[in-house]
């Protein structure tokens, strides 16, 4: 009786919830109607904030106020003021709006249609000073139409607002972009790193082989800089994950040179010698909105993520990608070493954390586990012999990253354990239990019980649930050694505990 009356209750609270955000969008629809005709956007804000409380509703129930408010959003233009406004709500719908179960897929009739011109006008009017980007290129500009505080936040609205409408542009959308920014691409011009950016941003993925191809040619024009290097492999990267059946084919040809700009932007030291390079060229001021970023070096560590993502979701199972991973896991090894750590640590944790991550998600969304943005179609999808391959490349990273005395990499580590025994457990714990009694038990290297905190409390999901009464002859040995992590004069250590 007492199951019959909670599911009664749970049955009556989900159709009271469906009746609230019916209610809660149909006065969404009036207050953004009445703001439309009279011009302000004030209460703009409000009337989509009840998304954030996650009633459920309806592709036809949102549907109406995002076109409600991209109406206001082309009425709002050269109005930065109103822009942000509505841009911030309008991205909060379409946030939502992609991620409706009943959301038609991208090319139906019934799917919302948004036209990219108005958001390139948006972008180039405040970032550019009011100036066309033809304009722009010649020369700075003295019309400075907002401040430099307006200027910030206009900015991370308006690209913000461009991530999600992506989504929803037209299908003729990508071939307009590229004919329309590509007779700018000039080279040894400031505007050829401009265009680089923009495309970056608001360029949808499916584009054509021919236009692929001549981006590839394109990044190959400038070396050695790392921003510019920045923006294609974060382009790339969408290609390679929306667009693999035209992307993938001509990545594999262009391998070496991914390869190559990915370790000389490590900065590996290979002897002791100053390292005979050119110099790194430096990146215009006027391009700095493309990145969003606060220094070189956080540029630098988001290219190597990207860089990740195109090569995992890439892999095929006779795919080349597989001997240069090889070769460069090979060459990256002893720099992974406790006694060889540096400047380049926190990029090599990346790029572990990262690997294994994103091996794992293509896992998940090729098993049906997990819910992609766009629905996945890769050439080929990944077998059981993958997994052990990736597992025998990745596992020796990990476990030495496991010893290091850094702070993020033995964190890292741990992330890239945790994910790999996700694929197959019994080829990764065996590797790890082998060292994690002895690590807690020395008390002459205090680093190495605070590493093996950082890999049980990873690994003990995958523990759980290997069969065989591993609770009482690996787990509890385990628990009892870890309680002396609980220490009141090592605070980093007893946080690890408790985790």
């Amino acid at each position: 009786l007492s199951k019959m009356i909670d599911l009664n209750v749970v049955v009556c609270s989900s159709e009271n919830q469906l009746s609230e955000g019916k209610k809660l969008a149909e006065r969404a629809q009036r207050v953004l109607a009445h703001s439309l005709v009279s011009g302000h956007v004030r209460r703009v804000r409000a009337a989509v904030s009840f998304l954030k409380f996650k009633y459920p509703i309806a592709y036809s129930e949102l549907l109406p106020i995002a076109k409600l408010l991209w109406a206001m959003f082309i009425r709002s233009k050269h109005n930065a003021f109103d822009e942000i406004d509505v841009a911030s709500s309008l991205t909060t719908v379409l946030r939502r709006l992609n991620k409706l179960p009943d959301c038609p897929p991208y090319g139906s009739s019934e799917r919302l249609s948004l036209e990219w011109m108005p958001l390139y006008e948006s972008l180039l009017y405040v970032q550019l000073n009011g100036k066309s980007n033809e304009d722009a290129c010649v020369g700075p500009s003295t019309i400075v139409p907002v401040g430099n505080e307006t200027q910030k936040a206009h900015l991370n609205a308006i690209v913000d607002l461009i991530r999600r409408a992506r989504n929803f542009f037209t299908l003729n959308a990508a071939d307009e972009i590229w004919a329309t920014l590509r007779p700018m691409i000039c080279p040894y011009e400031n505007s050829m790193f401009r265009v680089a950016g923009i495309l970056g941003l608001i360029l949808p993925e499916n584009v054509s082989e021919s236009a692929l191809s001549e981006m590839l040619n394109i990044w190959k024009e400038i070396p050695n800089c790392t921003e510019w290097n920045f923006l294609w492999i974060h382009l790339f990267s969408r290609f390679a994950r929306h667009n693999p059946k035209g992307f993938n084919p001509l990545f594999e040809k262009y391998l070496s040179s991914f390869f190559n700009v990915i370790l000389f932007e490590l900065e590996l030291p290979v002897s002791s010698e100053t390292p005979q390079r050119p110099e790194k060229l430096a990146w215009p001021s006027g391009c700095t909105f493309s990145t969003r970023r606060d220094s070189h070096s956080s540029t630098q560590n988001s290219m190597l993520r990207k860089f990740t993502r195109i090569l995992v979701f890439s892999l095929q199972s006779d795919s080349p990608s597989w001997k240069y991973l090889e070769e460069f896991v090979v060459y990256c090894k002893p720099f992974f070493h406790s006694l060889n750590e540096g400047a380049w640590t926190s990029a090599l944790d990346s790029f572990l954390k990262m690997m294994t991550l994103n091996f794992c998600k293509r896992v998940g969304f090729e098993a049906m586990n997990l819910r992609p943005k766009r629905p996945w179609n890769p050439l080929s999808q990944l077998n059981e012999s993958d997994n052990l391959r990736f597992i025998d490349i990745m596992l020796p990273l990990a476990l030495i990253g496991y010893e290091s005395k850094d702070y993020s990499m033995p964190f890292g580590s741990a992330q890239a354990l945790k994910d790999l025994s996700s694929l197959n457990s019994a080829a990764v714990l065996p590797s790890i239990l082998e060292r994690l009694i002895p690590s807690l038990e020395n008390t002459m290297k205090p680093h190495e019980g605070r590493n093996a905190l950082d890999a049980f409390s990873a690994i003990l999901g995958p523990l759980l649930r290997m069969e065989g009464g591993v609770e009482n002859e690996i787990i509890a040995p385990l628990l009892q050694l870890s309680v002396a992590g609980i220490d009141n004069n090592d605070l980093f250590k007893s946080l690890k505990t408790f985790r």
